[in-house]
Formats: structure tokens, sequence, C-alpha cells
């Protein structure tokens, strides 16, 4: 009878960086290297060699659209805890300071500071991939109204707004911007169809007229005949 090797336990500085991820921590080359257990380079080569697409998380963009995807995501989706883990002190909580999961203002210590109510009409019902594009930017713009709302009251109490919040709302309205182009195209394209669609019906309609009178005409020539 063989034995069942035991599997050795995973290090901790892997679970960490397998939890900041998950918790929306940007998917960086460090970060991955340490959920696989490798070191950077050997990621990098097999990356290179596979041709895997990644995002360049040097560039100051992409981190801030991915930061609002992620805040984004949570508002409208939920799950779990906000707070994040990291190895190294990579990952704090998700979205960083000066925002929080549900997009409002977090202080200079990461205090969550909520001054807009969240309803349930805010959350999501799990029918977001089938809702209309145009439905989607109405709901990004309350996120966005309300993030706004937020940092307004922090400016009339005397507080300090973080850069980060401010380049996030930039981040998001550029998008947001890209979605509505998106939506509109979208919008047109499905007019298109259904005025494609309508012509095929209409076309199908005039053959079965064509052929219902053709076979009148054949059934009156017939009793013509017989008389």
């Amino acid at each position: 009878m063989t034995k069942t090797k035991a599997r050795r336990p995973l290090p901790v500085a892997q679970w960490l960086a397998a939890r900041a991820i998950a918790e929306g921590e940007p998917p960086t080359r460090k970060l991955i290297a340490q959920v696989l257990g490798c070191n950077e380079t050997t990621l990098y080569e097999r990356a290179a060699l596979e041709g895997w697409k990644r995002l360049d998380f040097r560039r100051h963009d992409v981190k801030e659209a991915h930061r609002m995807f992620v805040a984004v995501a949570l508002e409208e989706y939920g799950g779990g805890e906000a707070g994040g883990a990291s190895s190294e002190g990579g990952a704090a909580g998700v979205g960083g300071a000066g925002i929080d999961a549900h997009g409002d203002a977090q202080d200079a210590d990461g205090v969550s500071v909520t001054y807009a109510d969240r309803t349930d009409a805010d959350g999501a019902d799990g029918s977001a991939a089938d809702e209309d594009p145009v439905a989607v930017l109405a709901r990004c713009a309350s996120f966005v109204a309300r993030r706004v709302d937020a940092l307004i009251v922090l400016a009339d109490d005397g507080r300090r707004i973080p850069k980060t919040e401010i380049d996030t709302l930039g981040a998001m309205m550029r998008m947001m911007e890209r979605w509505e182009a998106i939506a509109a195209e979208r919008t047109k394209q499905a007019e298109a169809q259904s005025d494609e669609d309508l012509a095929a019906v209409l076309e199908r309609i005039d053959d079965r007229i064509v052929a219902l009178a053709e076979e009148l005409a054949g059934q009156l020539v017939a009793r013509r005949a017989v008389a």
C-alpha cells in the first residue's frame, strides 16, 4: 500500500499575495510571482514565451483605471469586506486611502466618512450583465455624484481631500465617456438590426401574399376549366 505524500502547506507570503489580488489589488508581476512561489524573472520569461496579455501597472492611468473598476464593482456587486492584505506592505484596503469599497470618502487615516445614504436600489440583483448600457451609465453617474458629494462635505468641514480621490474621479469620468460612446454605438447597431429584422419580416409577408395569390389564381383557372 503506497503512502500518500503529505502536501506541504503554502507559505504565508503566497496566501497574503493571493488575498491581495482577490481583494482588488492590481495583479502586478511581483504579486503574481508571490502567488506562484517563483521569482519575477521566471514569471517574466514564461509570460514573454507564451505571450501573456497583461496591463502595465507602472502607468498611473492604468493603476487609476483598475482602482476605479474595483471600486465600481464593489459598489454595484458587493462581496466580502473592504480590507485587503499583502506581503511586504504591498496591499492596503481596496482603493487605498481616499475611498472605501462603497465609494465614500476616507480621511487621512483611512477611516471611512459616509455622507451618502446607500439604498437597496443601488445594489446589484445579479442581472447587470443583461442591463442596457444606458442604465449602467446612469448608475455610474449616481456613484460619481455620491463621491463628489462626500468630497464637498469634507471640504466644507475643512478636511483634506486626498489627491488619489480626485485622480480616481477623473479616471472614472474619462471611462464613462468611453462607455457612453460604446452605448451609443450599441444603440445604433440595435436600431440597424431592428430595421433589418423588420425588413425581413415584411419580405416574408410579401412572399406569402404572392404565393397565396398564385395559389388562388391556380384554383380559379382549374374551376373555370371544369365548368
